[in-house]
């Protein structure tokens, strides 16, 4: 084994050199930088030199393969949901607390703004046509970050129970959004 830091420090501009190459939407050249010297910091740490490889070899390939995976999975868009998602919950009385309306300011995309506000109808018209008084309060319990446990000891039935409504909730969304897309 060698040793990790003198390699790493030694090989910071090689690092830079490979994120000048790469570009991952979303992202400015830091992050590209970051995730190049996260290939190289994996790199110096795993190098043998016993086995007759070249470091700078090894550690291009780490850094490649490390930005590239930074790159898949920026394109995947996996938390995009998540990033773009509004809060939506009810208040101690359980009666439906409005929506704080971030889809109207004026900075956003207007386009943006109607395609999320008709997503934000067909979901509530799901939450409140398709499902269950149970599935609702269990599905909203869990939108305010609620544990399944705070879930089952507010609504006072069993943890399996929960669970199911949850899945049943889950379920009728996830159809919901198959139809909305055919």
């Amino acid at each position: 084994m060698s040793d990790a830091p003198a390699l790493f420090q030694k090989h910071q501009e090689w690092a830079r050199f490979e994120a000048r190459n790469w570009y991952i939407p979303g992202a400015d050249f830091d992050d590209v930088l970051q995730h190049a010297r996260v290939g190289l910091w994996e790199a110096s740490r795993s190098f043998d030199g016993s086995r007759g490889s070249v470091f700078k070899s090894f550690a291009g390939l780490c850094m490649r393969r490390e930005i590239i995976t930074a790159l898949k999975t920026a394109q995947r868009m996996k938390h995009g949901p998540l990033n773009d998602s509004i809060r939506h919950g009810v208040n101690d009385d359980g009666e439906d607390v409005e929506v704080v309306d971030l889809l109207g300011s004026s900075e956003g995309d207007p386009l943006r703004c109607v395609i999320a506000r008709e997503e934000l109808e067909r979901i509530t018209a799901v939450v409140w046509g398709d499902m269950t008084p149970l599935e609702r309060q269990a599905l909203i319990g869990l939108a305010n970050g609620m544990s399944y446990d705070e879930i089952e000891a507010t609504l006072g039935v069993a943890h399996k129970t929960v669970d199911n409504a949850i899945q049943r909730a889950r379920r009728k969304l996830a159809e919901s959004e198959l139809e909305a897309a055919a």
